[in-house]
């Protein structure tokens, strides 16, 4: 009689105990894409019936005749199995086989930020402020903080995406700087085309395939420009303020790399990334609406002429609504000012449609010298494909931006806030 009632209150315990928690998982990925929530269940199906018919083989065994000492023995080893299942709650997890279940549903996150995703294993970190004030962040402190969330990275067993992040937080803290130099000077300036990009889906720059950071700058007063870049250059002090120097090109101003001033150490770079600075206007069109576009130097001609060379097309015209008043984004451990919209990371320019930006990643065309563009195979091109070697932006159901490498949450902030 006491096996009887043993074994009928082992069962329950194991049925509600490995049942339960899998409905919970399951339920916790509704709100992901069908494609990929279709795909989980039957997984999660799968290894739970697995889960189930091999406890029960563990617990009922093919009747056999027993020996009269193991009646004896059985009550004890029962109490003493029951203890070690309820009160063990990592041996429980094992025997039911619920931390494959659950790694397999934590590491399976939609594809766009701008659905709900599901429920990281690591405990979001408390927001902190990422708003740049009074007094620029040092590169000293951008690297702290970036080297923090490596640190995180590397616990977890992951891999850094960044190779040099002494080189990145040089490149983040003279954003900062260009940035403040141009506000001081009243000429509004955003982050452009990927640097946008990066911002919105990995709070930095593209951390696969991209070499520059992006600007645009509603002005052609070149020198007041090149003024406010030479003024940044200064305030990052050292080799920048010493070897800092940009040049002219067609669409505005461009510098490819700032080197050390000791003529040993010019082979090594300064800052991860290069920047330009792309001269926009805005205008009204011969209907009255305020328009913004690409127009660079020489007499206005410079953008027509660098995208008629790369696109074989007139640069995009926006509406001045698209830009105006900017969203403030992270990007790499601070806010700057963004587009009023993502429309121009949306045309033609990089995938038209909306979102395409946020499922795809990847350029959609590679250049080689002896062949030309050649188009990017779209299997190719999967933003799941990244998750595990690099951050992307989730949307948590308190609508807060969460950075998550696989599943280990780096940073959590607002979503992009237009300037009060």
């Amino acid at each position: 009689f006491f096996l009887l009632i043993h074994s009928q209150f082992h069962r329950s315990i194991f049925q509600i105990s490995s049942i339960s928690p899998t409905y919970r998982l399951l339920q916790s990925t509704s709100l992901l894409n069908r494609q990929e929530t279709s795909s989980l269940s039957f997984s999660a199906i799968s290894t739970m019936k697995k889960g189930v018919l091999s406890a029960r083989e563990k617990r009922d065994p093919s009747p056999r005749k027993r020996s009269w000492p193991y009646f004896v023995l059985l009550p004890l080893i029962g109490w003493w199995g029951w203890r070690i299942l309820v009160h063990n709650d990592n041996l429980l997890r094992s025997y039911l086989s619920i931390d494959s279940l659950s790694d397999s549903l934590s590491d399976s996150r939609s594809d766009s930020f701008s659905n709900v995703s599901t429920t990281p294993q690591q405990t979001a970190i408390k927001e902190r402020n990422f708003d740049v004030g009074p007094v620029l962040p040092s590169a000293a402190t951008v690297q702290t903080l970036l080297e923090s969330e490596r640190q995180k990275i590397i616990e977890a067993g992951g891999i850094a995406p960044y190779p040099n992040y002494e080189l990145l937080a040089n490149t983040y803290a003279l954003t900062y700087a260009f940035i403040r130099e141009f506000e001081i000077r009243h000429i509004p300036i955003f982050l452009y085309a990927g640097s946008v990009l990066g911002a919105m889906r990995h709070h930095g720059v593209i951390p696969f395939s991209e070499k520059d950071v992006d600007f645009a700058v509603f002005s052609t007063n070149s020198v007041l420009i090149g003024e406010a870049i030479q003024a940044a250059f200064n305030s990052q002090g050292g080799d920048i303020a010493k070897t800092g120097t940009f040049e002219k090109v067609n669409f505005g101003y461009q510098f490819e790399q700032l080197r050390h001033a000791d003529p040993a150490l010019q082979s090594k770079p300064l800052v991860s990334h290069y920047f330009d600075f792309w001269f926009f206007e805005s205008y009204a069109d011969g209907a009255g609406t305020k328009k913004a576009k690409c127009v660079g130097r020489d007499n206005k001609t410079g953008c027509r002429d660098w995208f008629k060379t790369f696109w074989a097309k007139n640069p995009p015209v926006y509406d001045y609504s698209d830009w105006f008043p900017p969203r403030y984004q992270v990007f790499g451990t601070h806010r700057v000012p963004i587009s009023s919209t993502n429309k121009h990371i949306e045309t033609w320019v990089f995938d038209e449609g909306k979102d395409f930006w946020n499922t795809t990643c990847g350029p959609w065309r590679r250049w080689y010298d002896k062949g030309g563009w050649i188009i990017t195979p779209k299997n190719e091109r999967v933003c799941s494909n990244f998750y595990d070697k690099n951050p992307f932006v989730f949307l948590t159901g308190n609508g807060t931006e969460q950075l998550r490498q696989n599943s280990t949450v780096l940073h959590e902030s607002q979503r992009s806030l237009h300037k009060k």
